[in-house]
């Protein structure tokens, strides 16, 4: 990201309940299965949107329980009131599937979808877009090419910097 923008990324790994926009302007939250998050999680991730944060929300390697737990109980409970609003047009890139997508799903690609809550935002893709970041190229990955997801990453991170 350095070498292609001027902008470098410190990438780390922060328990949900130190999580702030101050130390994480963008955060990623992506998993398999149920996630079971508590009540007080639930707070910080609302808590974190609000003042300003940017959480990218995917489903690893495309897992459906965790899309439907994300859709069912994250939403409601963290961020009740956001709102879905237009991806602006820095961010509105044409995405391409990984083959096994392409096969699965007949060409038909799954938008991303940006939700606005207080000063922040929810970016929730419904296929895989952090595997994708990889570069590998395992079959049964339901997700977006690696260069798409990379690219509409690079756009993500320039945006939030003039939003």
């Amino acid at each position: 990201m350095q070498w292609e923008t001027g902008q470098s990324l410190n990438i780390g790994a922060i328990p949900i309940e130190k999580l702030t926009h101050e130390t994480a302007p963008i955060a990623s939250l992506t998993g398999t299965g149920s996630p079971e998050l508590t009540k007080a999680q639930h707070a910080v991730l609302g808590e974190y949107v609000r003042e300003g944060g940017i959480l990218v929300i995917d489903p690893c390697g495309g897992d459906n329980d965790f899309k439907l737990s994300i859709r069912e109980n994250l939403l409601p409970n963290a961020f009740a009131g956001a709102k879905a609003v237009p991806l602006p047009p820095e961010l509105s890139r044409p995405m391409k599937l990984r083959p096994y997508s392409l096969e699965r799903l007949g060409g038909s690609v799954p938008q991303i979808q940006l939700f606005a809550l207080g000063k922040g935002y929810i970016v929730l893709s419904p296929l895989d877009l952090t595997v994708a970041l990889l570069g590998t190229h395992t079959w049964a990955i339901d997700g977006y090419q690696g260069e798409s997801a990379e690219g509409f990453l690079k756009d993500l991170v320039n945006w939030s910097q003039h939003k």
